[in-house]
């Protein structure tokens, strides 16, 4: 919000939420009016300086030419003097100078540069920016391949969707600051400057699937999360972040916006995208509770994980999408949680085929758990029924002063141990978050 003054030259900044590094939304031309407006509350309120703030709007070419209307728009807004109730003066900056607030910085304050390996040369142009299939991704995210072969894949990949999935499970498995072997006769590169160079690519196509995963590899962290929470609070409300409602992911205080990104990380999934989307998802109520109140009025807990999951649904209904893509949706992630009690049990167990039913809580009497095995009789038959296959899983604990919770448990185990259903009712003990969030991800019910 200053300008700077270093041996004769003028330095100005442009603000970290409109870095093209710092968050993707502001390469989005239809997001770009709300973060400005964002930003510009936050120098209303937070301003100290003398002279007044200056805000450096970038509009890159490409972006313009993607969508000129939402930057004509915002032209509007700002030419009009006011935006969301912020005075605001739209000028060249050469008509800016005398008002705004200068800083002159000593001669050691700006350092070199530091150089960066140019990674986007070492990867094939992208020729095709279909997005991978739910088998396709399955297949990389379930099967134990190699690293080399990954790494061989990745070389000879001209489709950005599967660079971008492919550097995800390689830094899954290596870790981000590892080091990858160039193809041919090139050197080592760094697994993340690949990442940046697909995420640079993906931003110029406004492909936001390829950016959402590529932003989650890196670990991008929106600067304004601290703002929103803090308003959304102030409205009354409280949030839950991740998959699940819990005590440990309710959040009911201000946080920073580094330990709001750390909790939706915790308590997601590990596909990168979910926790970009719901950090998207807790700007976007920010902005709904400022513009248009009543829509959430009568609202407590805003659970951001079941948010997603609603859009979801809502826009697979609005597309129309084949119920053979929405099954190969379905089965990528009953797939992973075979896969996850599998690797748990040492066991060939379930069908990532078969109709997945999920229960697990806390066994507690008021919670009524014994009504899931209350006609046993029922239930052996609903299981066993081979042209329409159906699974079980079931989780929980009682607390150790619970007796009869723990006899509870131990009839939830017995059910699952016997002869007719020990394959297709499955007792996963030590449940924990972990285990919490493969079940969401993967049960049908």
């Amino acid at each position: 919000a200053r300008l700077y003054r270093h041996g004769g030259e003028s330095i100005a900044f442009l603000p970290l939420v409109l870095e093209e590094g710092t968050f993707y939304l502001a390469d989005d031309p239809d997001q770009l009016a709300d973060t400005v407006g964002s930003e510009l509350r936050n120098l209303q309120r937070h301003w100290r300086g003398s002279g007044a703030p200056l805000l450096l709007i970038p509009v890159t070419e490409a972006a313009f030419r993607l969508n000129p209307e939402a930057f004509l728009r915002l032209g509007e807004a700002l030419g009009s003097g006011l935006l969301e109730s912020v005075p605001v003066q739209l000028a060249p900056l050469g008509e800016l100078l005398e008002q705004v607030c200068w800083v002159d910085l000593p001669p050691q304050a700006v350092a070199d540069p530091e150089p960066q390996t140019n990674a986007d040369p070492l990867l094939r142009a992208s020729t095709s920016l279909k997005p991978l299939t739910a088998q396709q991704e399955l297949e990389l995210e379930l099967v134990v391949v190699p690293i080399a072969d990954l790494a061989h894949r990745l070389w000879q990949s001209t489709s950005l969707p599967e660079q971008a999935e492919l550097l995800e499970q390689l830094v899954r498995r290596l870790g981000p600051n590892s080091i990858l072997q160039g193809p041919s006769s090139s050197g080592p590169v760094k697994l993340l400057a690949l990442v940046e160079a697909v995420y640079r690519r993906a931003l110029a196509e406004a492909d936001w699937n390829v950016v959402r995963r590529c932003a989650g590899v890196m670990r991008l962290i929106h600067p304004q999360l601290e703002d929103a929470l803090t308003d959304l609070l102030v409205r009354q409300k409280q949030v839950v972040v991740g998959r699940n409602y819990t005590h440990d992911s309710l959040i009911s205080q201000p946080q920073g916006s580094l330990a709001i990104a750390a909790m939706i990380e915790r308590f997601s999934g590990e596909d990168g995208r979910e926790g970009m989307l719901q950090q998207e998802l807790l700007l976007a109520l920010d902005s709904l509770a400022r513009l248009e109140p009543a829509l959430l009025s009568g609202s407590l807990t805003l659970q951001l994980g079941q948010l997603l999951l609603l859009l979801t649904g809502e826009l697979a209904s609005e597309r129309d999408l084949p119920a053979d893509e929405v099954w190969a949706a379905r089965r990528s992630g009953r797939a992973a949680l075979v896969e996850f009690v599998r690797s748990r049990l040492g066991e060939a167990l379930l069908d990532p085929d078969a109709l997945t039913i999920g229960f697990a809580r806390r066994f507690t009497s008021y919670k009524r758990p014994g009504l899931l095995l209350h006609d046993v009789n029922r239930i052996v038959r609903i299981l066993t029924n081979t042209e329409r296959p159906v699974q079980l899983l079931i989780a929980g604990k009682a607390h150790p002063n619970d007796t009869h919770g723990a006899g509870l448990v131990a009839e939830a185990v017995r059910f699952c141990l016997r002869e007719d259903v020990w394959n297709r009712a499955i007792f996963l003990e030590d449940y924990d978050m972990g285990v919490a969030a493969a079940l969401t991800g993967g049960v049908d019910i």
